[in-house]
């Protein structure tokens, strides 16, 4: 760059360019800094290129990036010690464990920080002196740990089961059954164990009286009881058994198909009219497994239109009728003739009673009684006197009949017998 006087030239001697007192740039060989926009410019400041504006312009200086020189080991290290104030990153603590362990220049007195105590450890012989609270001591010879105390030292864990103190001779196992059980990882074999084991089968099948235990197709099972009178009955080797009436073996009743009045001898008959809404029972005794197919009356004299007889069988319960057996319903007496309803009843040997309820003046056939020609098979029923008890089996009441049977409240003849029952061959 060439300084040019405005009046003398270009080239001045220091001497002329001292003596004048007014210099100008010119533009001759000025460059790239023809535009300089610093009207006032700052010290220490330093042009830099503004290609926004296409001038130069003063701005402070910027270092470059550094860093490295001040860090460890670098050329202008900074030493944070001639830094006041605190660092902005946490430091981490410099070790200064023996400061807080006993005889340090911070020691740790206070017996929650035991590890603040160094682990000693030695032989037994070789442990010092209790007296310092919250020491621990490993035997190497004994492997067992010991905790100062002050007084003494004291056992907090050993490294051999018989080194532990206060030993039990034994020990009540915690619940572990299902390891013995059916499947578990200690199962335990009855065929290894003598007698005979408390619960068995019967204690988990058998919940009610009365039940036995058979073996159905797949498993013990367990079979409910049966009615008073029944026996277990075998139905061969693929078949559960199961309960049964008795039926002899030596039929007693010939294989007749006949209208009978079980238990009952009778030679001939009579007839009459039974009492308007009255219940007669008669009591029958079935002497083995019999199988009845009808029951009937006979209408001898034909009552009022509408008139009916109403036949049903109980169980016998101590000598009065108890639970209904069968309702066979009703038959028509307002003409004559025997009158029957089909019916499928079995009777087991036993005692049972027929009853009939009829009304409408209808004259029924009945056993005769003059000779009494009439055997009862239920000899006391009636106890009004000595004489007739049994000549007054038939046990009535006026009442409607239901399940179970209406109590009956008083007693008659036999000449009111009317319904009977048919044997099936």
């Amino acid at each position: 760059m060439k300084v040019k006087h405005k009046d003398v030239g270009v080239q001045l001697t220091k001497a002329e360019w001292e003596a004048e007192d007014t210099h100008v740039f010119t533009e001759e060989n000025l460059g790239d800094l023809a535009d300089v926009n610093v009207p006032s410019p700052t010290d220490g400041y330093a042009l830099v290129w503004n290609a926004a504006l296409g001038v130069w312009i003063a701005s402070a200086p910027a270092p470059a990036a550094h860093k490295t020189s001040h860090q460890d080991g670098g050329a202008d290290e900074i030493s944070v010690a001639g830094l006041s104030g605190e660092l902005a990153d946490l430091q981490p603590p410099k070790q200064h464990q023996f400061d807080h362990q006993d005889g340090g220049a911070d020691a740790i007195s206070s017996a929650l920080y035991p590890a603040a105590y160094p682990m000693l450890y030695g032989t037994l012989a070789a442990r010092p002196a209790a007296g310092i609270k919250g020491r621990f001591y490993w035997t190497v010879d004994t492997g067992i740990l010991y905790v100062d105390a002050i007084t003494a030292w004291v056992k907090v864990a050993v490294s051999d089961y018989p080194d532990l103190d206060e030993i039990p001779s034994s020990f009540a196992p915690s619940a572990h059954k299902t390891s013995h059980q059916d499947g578990g990882t200690d199962e335990i074999s009855l065929g290894g164990l003598a007698g005979d084991p408390a619960d068995t089968i019967n204690k988990s099948l058998l919940t009610a009286q009365g039940q036995i235990i058979i073996r159905n197709a797949t498993a013990p099972a367990a079979l409910a009881p049966g009615t008073s009178g029944q026996f277990l009955k075998t139905l061969g080797a693929a078949a559960d058994p199961a309960w049964d009436a008795v039926d002899y073996p030596r039929k007693l009743k010939p294989n007749l198909t006949r209208w009978v009045l079980p238990g009952w001898a009778v030679a001939a008959l009579g007839d009459q009219v039974p009492g308007a809404g009255v219940i007669y029972y008669v009591p029958i005794f079935v002497s083995e497994l019999t199988t009845y197919d009808y029951i009937g009356v006979n209408v001898a004299g034909a009552g009022i239109p509408g008139s009916a007889a109403e036949m049903r069988v109980y169980n016998w319960n101590g000598g009065v009728p108890g639970t209904q057996v069968l309702n066979a319903g009703s038959v028509t007496t307002a003409t004559t003739g025997e009158r029957s309803i089909a019916i499928t009843l079995s009777l087991a040997r036993g005692y049972y009673f027929l009853a009939l309820r009829a009304g409408g003046n209808a004259d029924l056939f009945c056993p005769y009684l003059t000779p009494p020609p009439i055997v009862c098979p239920v000899q006391g029923i009636d106890t009004a006197g000595p004489f007739q008890q049994g000549f007054f089996p038939i046990l009535k009441v006026t009442d409607t009949m239901t399940d179970p049977a209406r109590a009956p409240t008083g007693v008659t003849d036999c000449s009111f017998i009317f319904c009977c029952l048919r044997e099936s061959s």
